[in-house]
């Protein structure tokens, strides 16, 4: 279906309204789908005579939270014409890059190697919530970016911030420069300008506690899990983190579903909730049960979950035994979940809904992509 199509059917079908801003991203988007169409096409007829595609300049679309940047994202790479694409996370994509220098650590230039695989398999590259934090992966893109745009890869990024703002007062900026001039002179710059917060206005108007007692909660969940993942590409295979599956109910990029005792029940531990809130804007956690004295460890690691989430702005959506005030009645860890409690109540407010997602911290390459 071609992006203005679904655009139009996301205007019909959702919160979203008319804007002016959105509507001239997916026009230049529009134009970015058609220029990979007619290169596809002379690849497909003219691939004897020459195998060099033609550079096509990306898109880098940067604003405020909550206008809609990842969702235009994702309907622009649902229709563009080709299968050699890939969308990832920017955290994800530098915990597989991060995974990949340590395997291949003694090459001559790895990140040329690294830029060149990628490029073998993805003509179209799409990495959401592009942001520098950190001066290794600022060093480590300033060559990456270099290769992939010289094997012609596309690249499509959103961001909150401008790419002259990338990296701004970090350590040895100078290192990360180049990789700014890359993005100015590869793709077009666009800026959401500021409007509706979309996020916030869809959000605000979710349930985010939800009680099993009731007969309906199931469908319930399976309704918002479906409405939150939009058109997005969903799979139920298990989510490998720290080298051990956890099963899951369904996931998308942004979006996964555990059952309780999948996430908080066997060898489960605080790295696990730093990588899954590292990764996942939204996480559903379905059939809380009541946390009594025999569940004392599942409870620690719930408090651990809360606490990881909290400090990332990871919006959590539960069902629950019991409300949010009852859920704990054990013995051991009454003062840890009073602090529980306070933040589920808050993460349910405005003021918690508009904050961005934070995925710069905690370890990387813990996630198998490879797997997902």
């Amino acid at each position: 279906m071609k992006l203005k199509e679904q655009y139009r059917l996301l205007l019909e079908n959702s919160e979203f309204v008319a804007d002016d801003a959105q509507s001239a991203v997916v026009e230049k988007l529009e134009i970015l789908c058609a220029q990979l169409a007619d290169d596809k096409e002379r690849h497909l007829f003219g691939w004897l005579k020459s195998r060099q595609r033609a550079t096509i300049r990306g898109v880098y679309l940067w604003g405020g939270v909550g206008r809609g940047k990842t969702c235009l994202m994702d309907l622009f790479y649902n229709s563009a014409p080709t299968r050699r694409k890939t969308r990832l996370h920017f955290y994800r994509f530098m915990q597989t890059v991060h995974h990949e220098l340590k395997k291949i650590r003694n090459t001559r230039d790895p990140l040329v190697r690294i830029g060149r695989n990628f490029a073998k398999r993805c003509r179209l590259l799409c990495l959401d919530e592009f942001q520098v934090t950190d001066i290794g992966d600022a060093v480590i893109l300033a060559k990456l970016l270099k290769t992939l745009l010289d094997e012609h890869v596309v690249l499509v990024m959103t961001s909150n911030t401008q790419p002259n703002d990338l990296y701004r007062g970090g350590l040895q900026r100078d290192r990360f420069v180049p990789a700014i001039r890359l993005i100015e002179s590869h793709t077009d710059v666009v800026e959401m300008a500021d409007g509706v917060d979309y996020r916030l206005q869809s959000m605000s108007k979710r349930t985010f506690y939800f009680d099993i007692t009731n007969p309906d909660t199931e469908t319930l969940i399976k309704e918002e899990f479906l409405n939150l993942a939009h058109n997005d590409e969903v799979t139920q295979m298990p989510l490998k983190v720290l080298g051990r599956d956890i099963a899951t109910r369904g996931r998308t990029n942004n979006l996964v579903w555990f059952e309780f005792r999948d996430i908080c029940d066997g060898p489960r531990s605080k790295m696990d909730y730093i990588e899954i809130a590292n990764c996942y804007r939204t996480v559903i956690i379905s059939d809380v049960p009541q946390l009594n004295w025999e569940l004392e460890n599942q409870a620690r690691r719930f408090i651990e979950l809360v606490d990881e989430f909290y400090d990332r702005g990871v919006h959590l959506i539960i069902s629950a035994a019991r409300g949010a005030d009852q859920l704990y009645i054990g013995k051991r860890l009454v003062t840890e979940y009073q602090r529980t409690l306070s933040r589920l109540h808050e993460m349910q407010t405005e003021q918690y809904l508009s904050r961005s997602h934070d995925s710069k911290q905690g370890p990387a390459a813990s996630i198998d992509f490879a797997s997902s």
